[in-house]
């Protein structure tokens, strides 16, 4: 788990024990992002240094003894603020916002960390700006946009950058997952959650959609593919947070 510091600090800690989770070298990084991957059993870690600024992408993994090793998978160099998505078959998706430029930089590396795609998007959308990516199981991306305080969008691309489909939400969806059906659950602003299945058609839940599953302050969501759960962890009090676990149906 990543929990974040009375000064702001983001540290890693084993759960339910708290216990932090440190590497040797890595005092001077600032963690940025970390990225689960179920089918590599690990999960990778970017951090940016307090002085150069480079950023770096681990990747850790837990051995038999209960211990985590670290591996220095690949420099991004001094991009600034990043997120990253790993797909099913071990690649990771890394994009950052080029001010510079005025665009975004997305790049996708496979399971050894070498780059095998590299692309780059206008940041110009009008009203809408872009919250999430996400790997898909078919090797597309899924791209999740919101209009400031009225709706979200989903838009499904290529790689490159090509597109595929759009799809637009009731409600103001703030992050989204895929499940290993394909299928695309959504929550949004107002503690609720929506899905469609792969051919983005609405589906049925049998949790109510508004106000009732105290979802309203989520910090983050996770899926976990190998046990087809939802992780969430809700902000419930100032310094409080929730961890709530959903099982999947199939």
């Amino acid at each position: 788990m990543v929990v974040e510091g009375r000064r702001g600090g983001q540290y890693l800690t084993r759960y339910p024990s708290g216990q932090l989770i440190t590497f040797p070298g890595l005092e001077i990084e600032e963690n940025l992002f970390v990225e689960p991957c179920t089918i590599m059993n690990c999960f990778y870690l970017g951090t940016e240094h307090v002085i150069t600024r480079n950023v770096t992408v681990w990747r850790v993994c837990k051995d038999i003894d209960d211990k985590f090793t670290i591996v220095k998978w690949c420099i991004l160099g001094s991009v600034g603020v990043c997120k990253a998505s790993a797909g099913n078959d071990g690649c990771l998706l890394i994009y950052w916002r080029n001010i510079r430029l005025w665009e975004y930089a997305i790049r996708l590396f496979n399971a050894n960390g070498s780059m095998i795609n590299s692309s780059t998007e206008s940041i110009d959308e009008g009203d809408w700006f872009l919250s999430q990516r996400t790997m898909m199981g078919n090797g597309h991306v899924l791209n999740l946009y919101e209009k400031i305080i009225s709706e979200a969008k989903l838009r499904e691309c290529s790689v490159n950058g090509d597109f595929i489909r759009e799809y637009r939400f009731d409600s103001l969806v703030t992050t989204c997952i895929i499940d290993r059906h394909d299928r695309v659950i959504a929550f949004n602003l107002h503690g609720g959650m929506e899905c469609i299945d792969s051919e983005w058609n609405v589906l049925e839940s049998s949790l109510p959609k508004m106000h009732t599953l105290n979802l309203i302050r989520l910090r983050s969501v996770h899926y976990d593919h190998s046990t087809h759960q939802i992780f969430c962890l809700v902000d419930v009090g100032a310094e409080d947070v929730n961890l709530i676990i959903f099982k999947v149906c199939t």
